[in-house]
């Protein structure tokens, strides 16, 4: 009982240092990158080899084969191979930058050509794109981004800094 007041305990007071830290610049964080903070809901099928995945991206195109029967056979992502491809609803900003970056600026429906990341190649299927709105949740997603830069500075200040050997 006691480590699980601490828990949320600690859970506070770092929600608190977020606010008193960021609050006041989230809206203009926001708006000056709004368009990392549209959602879209996105499937895609994993593969490790590129020849592969041009062939899923062929026959998604020219058969019209079904993306979920695919991503059930060939996606190697355990989360989109057990939905039939569907990997949710997510903000621009939480996919890898090569996937941000290949689906931003097209449509629903879309079938978007093999993207090599670091996990394997991604043939991606816009499914939907939500309007961008500044609410709690992305609020929080903006805090958290913040803070966690924020963090990353004071270790890299506290890495670079001399050692004093007595």
């Amino acid at each position: 009982m006691e480590e699980w007041s601490q828990g949320i305990k600690a859970e506070l007071l770092e929600k608190k240092l977020k606010e008193h830290l960021f609050g006041a610049v989230v809206d203009g964080s926001y708006i000056s990158d709004r368009n990392n903070y549209r959602r879209v809901a996105l499937s895609q099928i994993l593969v490790s080899e590129f020849p592969t995945a041009q062939k899923i991206v062929q026959m998604l195109r020219n058969e019209h084969a079904s993306f979920a029967a695919l991503a059930l056979e060939y996606s190697q992502g355990k989360q989109s191979q057990q939905n039939g491809g569907f990997v949710g609803i997510r903000y621009l900003v939480e996919l890898l930058s090569e996937v941000a970056e290949a689906i931003n600026n097209r449509k629903e429906g879309e079938i978007i050509d093999p993207v090599q990341t670091k996990l394997g190649y991604h043939v991606l299927r816009i499914e939907k794109w939500f309007p961008t709105e500044l609410n709690q949740a992305v609020r929080e997603q903006i805090m958290d981004s913040l803070f966690q830069s924020w963090l990353q500075n004071l270790e890299n200040k506290e890495t670079s800094r001399p050692k004093i050997i007595d």
